[in-house]
């Protein structure tokens, strides 16, 4: 699938934006055998657990519309559930382009048809649909209940722009990694950390406008209240720590590469001639994260034994080091 881009545009945040858009994919590997026993279904719960809060958000009144993107299975499952809440839902017109990686979704990987779905009340699902066929970008994340700046950000990043992946523009103004213009470290909020996203581990629905945005991190702590008050909380804390994890995003020639000590995903990003690389430093390392010698992995517990990396050169010296 190709697209044209206007550089002129795209100088904000890239200067060297190529003119092609790969398909959509989503690939990951598990870093080991453990990481994939204990997480693999850890994962899998949470993702359930956070597609099931952003609507429960609806519900509790916490915000008017709700935004998915499902297969025909998934639809008719959770459709009884939306009938017992009292939520109505709508399927809507594909009419123009998903704007973003958020719309990557390991869950469809396969190639299965699927469906654009809002959910809320009948009023503002009417309200909805006039803004989704207007594409009246600002309408539309202020009934998603998104902060303000991020749609604003939205408006310039990905609709202005047409960027398909928001991390580097998140992370403007962050510390350079060795003076590398194009490398950064980031710190924040870990509701902001959106890296794992194609795998449905996110604590936010939106794409935030900054790693340390006050405001994802209060919608992301009333999505944490639903999941206590809907008996989620196992879930939740698992996504926090997952959040917490040292990960490394970069693109190059239209491919990200998002590693951690657990995983790595392959996923679509904005072409680019030269290697772009966003590090976010994280506050822990799970028990079962790789072993490595580069970010984001942990050092193995021998690299710190100095003596048994340098050789003897004499029989005394040999002596001196049993």
């Amino acid at each position: 699938m190709k697209t044209e881009i206007c550089r002129e545009e795209s100088l904000d945040i890239y200067f060297d934006r190529l003119d092609f858009l790969l398909k959509d994919f989503v690939r990951f590997a598990w870093t080991s055998g453990p990481a994939e026993r204990v997480w693999g279904p850890r994962f899998s719960r949470v993702g359930a657990a956070v597609i099931r809060c952003e609507w429960m958000a609806v519900k509790f009144k916490l915000r008017r519309c709700a935004l998915f993107h499902f297969c025909d299975q998934e639809i008719e499952r959770y459709s009884r559930e939306w009938a017992a809440q009292r939520l109505s839902w709508k399927l809507l017109r594909d009419r123009t382009p998903r704007i973003g990686t958020w719309w990557l979704n390991v869950r469809l990987r396969r190639g299965r048809p699927s469906r654009t779905i809002v959910l809320g009340n009948d009023l503002d699902i009417a309200d909805f649909e006039q803004a989704w066929d207007d594409q009246d970008h600002e309408s539309i994340g202020r009934l998603l209940g998104y902060p303000q700046c991020c749609r604003s950000f939205f408006e310039d990043v990905a609709v202005r722009q047409r960027c398909v992946d928001t991390v580097w523009a998140m992370s403007k103004g962050r510390e350079n990694v060795s003076s590398d213009e194009f490398s950064r470290s980031v710190n924040g909020q870990a509701a902001s950390n959106i890296l794992l996203q194609s795998l449905g581990i996110r604590a936010v629905p939106h794409a935030p406008c900054s790693f340390g945005c006050r405001g994802t991190a209060l919608l992301a702590h009333d999505l944490m209240r639903v999941a206590h008050e809907i008996g989620l909380r196992d879930e939740y804390e698992w996504l926090s720590s997952i959040l917490s994890w040292p990960a490394e995003w970069s693109g190059l020639h239209g491919i990200a590469e998002i590693a951690t000590p657990i995983i790595k995903i392959c996923i679509p990003t904005d072409a680019t001639g030269r290697k772009y690389t966003v590090r976010w430093n994280g506050t822990a390392t799970p028990e079962e994260g790789a072993n490595g010698l580069v970010f984001p992995f942990k050092l193995p517990s021998s690299s710190h034994n100095t003596n048994a990396l340098v050789w003897p050169t004499s029989a005394a010296d040999a002596a001196a080091k049993r």
